[in-house]
C-alpha cells in the first residue's frame, strides 16, 4: 500500500489502498491492431499481408499502413474474420 496523504481534519496520512483498475487486454491481432504494428510485431507476416494488398510502400499521415486491419481489409473487400483467423493462426 501506498501513503496518500488524507484530507482530514488530523493532517495524518493514511496507508490507503492504491486505485483499482479493470484492464481488459486483448492478446493477438485485433481488428483494431494497425497494420504497422503487425509488420512490426510479426515480421513474419509482412510477405503475407503483401500478397493481400494490405501494405506496401508509402508515407504520410493517412497510408494504408496507420490503419487499423478493419479498414484495411474493408478498404480490400477483405473478410476481416478470415483474415483475423488466418494471421492469428500465422502467428502460433
Amino acid at each position: 500500500m501506498s501513503l496518500h496523504h488524507n484530507p482530514g481534519t488530523d493532517g495524518l496520512l493514511r496507508a490507503l489502498p492504491p486505485p483499482c483498475y479493470l484492464v481488459i487486454m486483448e492478446t493477438g491481432i485485433t481488428p483494431a491492431t494497425r497494420v504497422n504494428e503487425i509488420l512490426q510485431d510479426y515480421p513474419e507476416l509482412t510477405d503475407r499481408l503483401m500478397e493481400l494488398g494490405l501494405c506496401g510502400c508509402g508515407y504520410g499521415p493517412d497510408h494504408s499502413l496507420r490503419w487499423e486491419l478493419r479498414r484495411a481489409a474493408a478498404e480490400n473487400n477483405i473478410d476481416i474474420n478470415a483474415l483475423l483467423d488466418e494471421l492469428n493462426s500465422l502467428t502460433g
